[in-house]
């Protein structure tokens, strides 16, 4: 199969490069004449005299045991330990003015970076860089000290742009302070002649040239004060009003009173409820004159907020050249993110641009960590990594559940990894990397800690005291009170993650030296003894300094210091890109970083074992751009920016201007499915997710004989099924169907068009499904429609489908015993109230019309089948005899082969008993050139909670426990050798109250397991269902050999995947896959599983299925997609696609085409009872003898049916080839295809001579 898939690489290989040729004659010859498009290269080389290259210093004695050593204060002279004062209110423990803050630069110009910290109010410290490790106590001679001002954050940035590098300092409750160094190693304080002497809660300033006017201008982050009794929460509504903190305007709209407005926050519960939540200060945007003076500009920049501010980070986030600003906010204000307009104002973009947020964010910081070009981002939260942890610090969802399901933008207990698409719209995968749950992270550092050429993350952990600690702040006094003085200070590890490449990182804390346990807030990185490795300085509470010193012998590197003429001094907020033979990376230049802490504003790039630089291009703000081709590595490079003027690029350097494969398009009518609210948790408290919101599906199918595909969309309960017409302007119009009207109760799973009555017509077939009626409710029915012409349909007569009202789930038709007329299966999916149990699953057969249940003589397996997601009718054997493939939710993928119309369970011996997973779709086509049928299967994704391996698997149990009448949900999952509660003790209790006398606190149930609750009697007697895997997968067939299962490459699995299609989309004669992502509605501790914007993968042949980058897809879908189905909408010949979105607009995208290869579509029409050729299956031999096969399919994927008509690539070359046609009855037909031809459309018994 392998070297069938080779063949057709080498053979597509010599077409591409014989299309290349005539292309080029063509250009030639027809054009006349060639026009470049302006890059990068053109540019040529910097002059010498911009760049100083300065060789790096040797390196000195490799790691003794630990890639980090930490240096004693007594060899280095950094005798910093923080000591918090005596006296000090006790408040000030409890936030961020716990922490001491960092800064590293280079203030006297001598080539060693040198370190400020901050110390509360008992004077700061420079430390002058001596070079050899060795640094000196400069504070009384610079002038720099601060003492008697409550400091937090410090960055070294050239606030006059005179070269050198000035320092501000944040004060708490005190004026801010702005050191401008005068040279000679004196600095002169001058906070208030620039305007920068703002009092108040001030947390950290970050400097960035947000007009591009060649000046640094800042946004300074703010906390919030604390004002006695006037900050504490009212205890009721009636104070609320009393105390003046809400009032009402005529109109009857609730806003918080004037005095309480950097106080307290309001937000909406429904109608005529909010919920108050503490809030702080605003923070402030300064826009510098350029003569260094500053001017607060918030309201015409549009700044708004007056949140809990940690940090404040610029990071361009869509690439465009103008600074964008993540700030990260702690408690329930939402995280921010400014993007820049361009014109002097910002806008809030997170809940567009970003999937969700952290809770109680605190430090961020970005990088490039797939080598993709683009920078990502990481934004840290205080999830524990640890089951236990988590238990006893997040788990009161009492009071939580509203915020963690309705607040918008929606907010998780976790951190959150944002990769960047460059698209505008990121995705989110701090599950998939390992990177979700870290501990009370104050401090996120990327570097390329190992020089192997991928950043690294450092984490730096702990507390002051534990005031998460659920069982203290529930039964003892407040947060705020004495009684957390006589607790211990929290302390945690830090952590340090290293970079293996393919979204994956691994814990290396200990071998890296860097797993200090303790209380550790600010971070910085530098390369202090410029010997090309990022060294690290972290600070911690009651503790020295920690100074580490990186020895790490391998791997080569640069560092990269920029001089701006026309852009600010020191270049920040350039996008440098470097490129090697093998490798790219992209740094955006941006010192302040983490919480309360700045790095050296260098950039550091680690190259492993490359021994050249091809490029590095340096995009300045001013949009200058510079070059530097073929570097040495290990130099420290010094670059002037070029006076010259250039036009930028918007690529990096190398890379082609690439069509993208699909573009999205607006209907001429837009077409939503619309959900009601309805809590699935209210029955079953411990559901993993809502089952009430698994639709829409869609169907498509020609209704009116017109010749082109007409759509039907499934609807939910409460809002009717729509039918739009496919007209000769290629548009879809909605057409009012009455029937339709009066059936809106009912809850749309999957619909079906088929011919049910022999007629030659398109009838219609709707699955009734969900969890909002009871089971046997009327409204659970399936629905057969008659298609009655103009556009018409009936219901079907009583008697034609049995009566069954099961809550079903998908259809899918087939003429499974070859009588001529086409049968249907229907899927159970769910017994209402009653997860994880269903109802049996169906095979009817078509008698002239009426359709009867045989599934007891004929198909004896699916009475069991479990909760069936999707089902396809395929012939796995390629005997004639369509098979039955199933995916379940909670068991493994069931094969029921066909033995001539009875059915037998094939699964164990298919091997697909083997992965048990939560399938949610399928769909078959030829991957790999063998003639025969492989699959696709989607599933949750690596990007969850839910990690299970065969190993160690995710565990439901159900039934009834000791002491409880009905039933119950109880998941569990394997960490550290034993059985651990997935849900926490507040949902854990509402389901099981009989548990309250053996978990009196949060602390006993973290420290419990499944088995130390329950024996194994109790357990023995429940049903008990296991999950192993959880990639979607390609299931290579191997015929009599079964199944071989292949997971999708890992961003693939970035979210749960539901519909799926299998296409030749770019014509290359390969198969390509495309998903459809996420999942909003998972149980609320949880939270949204949505980090995916629909993924395409290319067929490379050999196995291999490459991402496609959403840039060069097209497709961004991060929406609630469900189905995924292809027509071809405006009749080009290539097929487009379209999402279906729960409670939301179809997601309509155009196929560009390709302007190389040529698409051949296969057109079938089948006898009376089966006008489309449901089941027939069909191989094209390309003219160099390769091969493709598909099948027609009436359902399949996700609630899905896509058009009937195949397509199939004929690469570059249109050369024809033959069609083989194996017809629904087992009859065959051969068709010779000529160079050229486009479209073959084939009737059964009227086969054109060969």
């Amino acid at each position: 199969m392998i070297e069938v898939a080779r063949k057709r690489c080498q053979s597509q290989r010599a077409q591409l490069a014989v299309a290349e040729v005539l292309s080029k004659l063509l250009i030639i010859f027809v054009v006349g004449i060639s026009v470049r498009e302006p890059c990068a290269e053109q540019l040529g080389p910097t002059p010498s005299d911009q760049v100083r290259k300065i060789p790096l210093q040797p390196r000195g004695m490799g790691p003794k045991t630990t890639l980090f050593q930490a240096l004693p204060s007594s060899e280095t002279g950094l005798d910093f330990t923080p000591q918090f004062p005596q006296g000090a209110p006790f408040r000030l423990l409890t936030d961020q003015a716990a922490g001491c803050g960092i800064c590293i630069g280079d203030f006297d110009l001598d080539g060693n970076p040198d370190v400020y910290l901050t110390h509360y109010d008992r004077g700061n410290r420079l430390y002058r860089n001596m070079g050899d490790w060795r640094f000196v106590d400069v504070t009384d001679q610079a002038g720099v000290g601060g003492k008697g001002r409550w400091c937090a954050g410090a960055v070294f940035t050239d606030i006059d742009n005179d070269g050198d590098l000035d320092l501000f300092v944040c004060a708490f409750n005190a004026p801010n302070l702005l050191y401008i160094n005068e040279g000679q190693g004196r600095f002169r304080e001058r906070a208030r002649d620039h305007g920068l002497d703002f009092s108040g809660a001030s947390v950290m300033m970050t400097f960035a040239d947000y007009d591009l006017d060649g000046d640094m201008d800042g946004y300074l982050v703010t906390h919030r004060l604390n004002t006695g009794r006037m900050a504490k929460l009212p205890k009721s509504s009636k104070e609320a009003f009393q105390r003046g903190l809400i009032q009402v305007n005529p109109q009857r709209q609730a806003s918080i009173g004037p005095r309480y407005r950097e106080l307290f926050e309001m937000m909406s519960k429904g109608p005529g409820r909010v919920e108050l939540f503490i809030a702080g200060q605003r923070d402030y945007l300064y826009r510098n004159d350029g003569s260094g003076r500053f001017t607060v500009v918030n309201d015409p920049a549009g700044i708004t907020g007056n949140h809990i501010g940690l940090a404040a980070t610029w990071w361009d986030y869509n690439e465009d050249g103008f600074p964008d600003l993540y700030v990260s906010n702690d408690y329930r204000g939402p995280d921010q993110l400014w993007h820049n307009n361009g014109n002097g104002t910002f806008r809030d973009v997170a809940n567009t641009a970003l999937p969700y947020l952290p809770w109680s964010s605190m430090g961020a910081d970005h990088g490039d960590i797939d080598n993709d070009g683009h920078t990502d981002f990481f934004a840290a939260d205080m999830r524990g990594s640890t089951a236990a942890r988590r238990k006893i610090s997040l788990d009161d969802m009492r009071k939580d559940k509203w915020f963690l399901e309705f607040a918008r933008p929606r907010q998780s207990r976790r951190n959150m990894l944002y990769r960047n698409t460059g698209t505008g719209r990121l995705m989110e995968i701090a599950h998939l990397t390992g990177l979700a749950a870290t501990d009370w992270t104050w401090t996120p550092k990327f570097g390329d800690y190992d020089n192997d050429g991928r950043i690294d993350l450092f984490i730096a952990n702990g507390m002051t005291r534990d005031f998460m600690n659920l069982d203290a702040s529930t039964t003892g006094p407040s947060a705020r009170d004495d009684h957390w003085q006589s607790t211990p200070i929290h302390k945690e590890r830090n952590f340090v993650f290293r970079n293996l490449g393919d979204y994956q990182f691994s814990d290396v804390s200990r071998s890296w030296g860097l797993n200090h346990l303790g209380v550790s807030f600010a971070a910085a990185t530098g390369d202090m003894d410029r010997d090309g490795d990022l060294d690290l300085l972290v600070t911690h509470f009651d503790e020295p300094l920690s100074v580490y010193e990186n020895r790490s012998q391998t791997g080569h590197a640069i560092l990269v210091r920029l001089h701006g003429t026309k852009s600010n001094r020191w270049g920040i907020g350039s996008r440098i890109i470097l490129k090697t033979r093998s490798n790219l990376q992209a740094q955006q230049l941006v010192s302040t970083r983490g919480f309360i802490s700045a790095n050296e504003p260098i950039v550091h790039f680690g190259l492993g074992t490359e021994d050249d630089i091809d490029n590095l291009t340096v995009h300045w703000p001013s949009g200058q751009i510079q070059i530097l081709n073929h570097l040495e590595v290990d130099h420290l490079y010094e670059i002037t920016e070029s006076p010259s003027t250039v036009k930028p690029v918007d690529r990096p350097l190398g890379d082609k201007p690439a069509i993208p494969w699909f573009r999205r398009i607006s209907l001429s009518e837009k077409i939503v499915h619309v959900e009601r609210p309805y809590d699935d948790f209210e029955s079953q408290p411990l559901l993993p997710k809502r089952l009430s919101r698994l639709g829409p599906g869609m169907a498509w199918g020609d209704i009116d004989g017109d010749g082109d595909d007409d759509l039907y969309l499934g609807g939910a309960a409460g809002d009717a099924g729509k039918l739009y017409r496919h007209d000769q302007n290629h548009e879809l119009h909605k057409v009012n169907v009455q029937i339709f009207a009066e059936d809106d109760e009912y809850e749309d799973m999957a619909p079906l068009f088929f011919d049910a009555d022999g007629d030659s017509d398109l009838d219609l077939f709707v699955v009734s499904g969900g969890v909002e009626y009871p089971p046997n409710d009327e409204r659970l029915r399936d629905r057969l429609y008659w298609n009655i012409g103009q556009d018409g349909f009936i219901r079907a007569d009583e008697g034609v489908l049995p009566d069954l009202r099961d809550a079903g789930s998908v259809v899918a038709a087939s003429d499974f015993d070859r009588d001529g007329d086409l049968d249907l299966f229907i899927g159970a999916r769910v017994v209402p109230g009653a997860y994880p149990l269903s109802a049996s699953s169906r095979l009817l057969r078509n008698e002239q019309g009426r359709f009867i249940d045989v599934t007891h003589e004929a198909a004896k397996p699916l009475e069991k089948a479990g909760m069936v997601t999707s089902a396809l009718w395929t012939d796995v054997d390629g005997n004639g005899w369509p098979d039955l493939l199933l995916t379940v939710e909670w068991g493994s993928i069931r094969f029921l082969r066909n033995d001539r119309g009875v059915f037998k369970d094939e699964t164990v011996s298919s091997g697909l008993a083997q992965r048990t997973g939560w399938w949610n779709g399928i769909q078959g086509r030829d991957l790999d050139g063998d003639g025969d049928i492989d699959y696709v299967t989607t599933n949750l994704g690596w990007n969850t909670p839910y990690q299970p391996t065969v190993s160690r698997p995710e565990v439901l149990f159900y039934g009834t426990f000791p002491e409880l009448q009905d039933p119950r949900i109880l998941e569990a999952f394997h960490e550290d050798n034993q059985l651990s509660f997935r849900r926490g003790r507040t949902c854990i209790l509402r389901a099981m109250p009989n548990l309250v006398p053996r978990f009196p606190s949060y602390g006993s149930f973290a420290r419990s397991s499944v088995r130390d609750t329950f024996d194994e009697t109790v357990l023995s007697k429940l049903s008990r269902y296991e999950v192993n895997t959880s990639a979607s997968c390609v299931l290579m067939n191997q015929g009599k050999d079964g199944f071989s299962f292949h997971p999708l490459p890992r961003i693939a699995q970035t979210a749960p995947a539901h519909g799926v299609v299998l296409v030749d989309f770019n014509a290359d004669g390969l198969t390509d896959i495309c998903l459809a992502q996420n999942f909003y509605h998972a149980q609320p501790e949880i939270g949204p599983l949505a980090g995916g914007v629909g993924q395409l993968l290319s067929n490379q042949g050999g196995g291999q299925f490459d991402p496609i980058p959403a840039k060069v897809s097209g497709l961004s879908v991060w929406q609630d997609a469900r189905s995924l189905s292809v027509t071809d909408l405006n009749d080009d010949g290539w097929p487009d696609l379209f999402f279906g979105v729960n409670d939301g607009e179809i997601a309509a995208f155009e196929n560009a085409g390709s302007h190389l290869n040529h698409m051949l579509n296969v057109h079938l029409q089948g006898p009376q009872g089966n006008p489309t050729a449901i089941g027939a299956y069909v191989t094209f031999t390309l003219w160099d003898g390769t091969r493709q096969s598909a099948e027609v399919y009436a359902g399949g994927g996700y609630l899905s049916q896509n058009t009937p008509t195949l397509t199939f690539g004929m690469g570059a070359i249109p050369a024809g080839g033959r069609i083989a046609v194996r017809w629904p009855d087992g009859r065959t037909s051969n068709t010779v295809v000529a160079p050229g031809q486009n479209m073959v459309s084939l009737v059964q018994g009227e086969f054109p001579k060969e």
